[in-house]
C-alpha cells in the first residue's frame, strides 16, 4: 500500500468522523499484482480497522480489482469458519452480487496467490511449498501482461487510423 490518508469529516449524521483512507497504487487494471504480499498486509490492516469501522472499497469501475480485494477477505473469512472452500462458488457468489465480479483470469488466480500466502504467513502452508506455485503465477503473469499490452496497442493503433 503506498498511501493513506486520514481525515475528519466535521458533521456526518449529527456527529464528526474520521475516515482512514488508503489507496493501494500497485494494481494495475484488468491484472493483477506481482506479489500477494503486499495485498495480504493491506487486508490484514483493512480487517483491524473494520472491528470498529465500516469498510468501503472500490477501484474504477468497481468490479475487477475491487471485487477481488472483497473476494480474497471474503475467501479467507469462509476458509477460517469450516476449512473447505470451493473457490469457484466464491466467483459464482460474487458475480451474484455485482455483474462481472473479478474480471479477469489473472485477477482470479492472483485471489488464489493471496489466500496461499495468508495460509503460509498463518502456518498452515510451508513457504517451500508455496513457492513453486508463486514462479508459476509470476511468470503467467508476465505473459498475460504481455497479451494485454499488445491488444492495447492494437486498440490504440486502430483509433489513431
Amino acid at each position: 500500500m503506498e498511501v493513506q490518508y486520514i481525515f475528519s469529516l466535521p458533521f456526518f449524521r449529527g456527529r464528526s468522523m474520521t475516515v482512514d483512507h488508503f489507496a493501494y497504487l500497485v494494481w494495475p487494471d484488468h491484472t493483477a499484482p506481482v506479489s500477494p504480499i503486499p495485498m495480504v498486509g493491506c487486508m490484514k490492516l483493512c480487517r483491524q480497522l473494520a472491528s470498529s469501522q465500516p469498510i468501503t472499497v472500490h477501484c474504477s469501475a468497481g468490479i475487477g480489482r475491487s471485487a477481488t480485494f472483497v473476494a480474497i477477505d471474503y475467501a479467507w473469512q469462509r476458509i477460517r469458519e469450516n476449512g473447505d472452500v470451493q473457490m469457484v462458488d466464491i466467483l459464482k457468489e460474487m458475480r451474484q452480487q455485482r455483474f462481472h465480479a473479478i474480471q479477469s483470469p489473472i485477477q482470479y488466480i492472483f485471489l488464489h496467490m493471496c489466500l496461499l500466502e495468508m495460509a503460509s504467513e498463518e502456518n498452515l502452508l510451508s513457504r517451500k511449498k508455496y513457492g513453486p506455485y508463486l514462479e508459476a503465477y509470476v511468470t503467467m503473469l508476465k505473459k498475460y501482461n504481455k497479451k494485454v499490452q499488445a491488444a492495447e496497442a492494437r486498440a490504440a493503433a486502430k483509433e489513431g487510423a
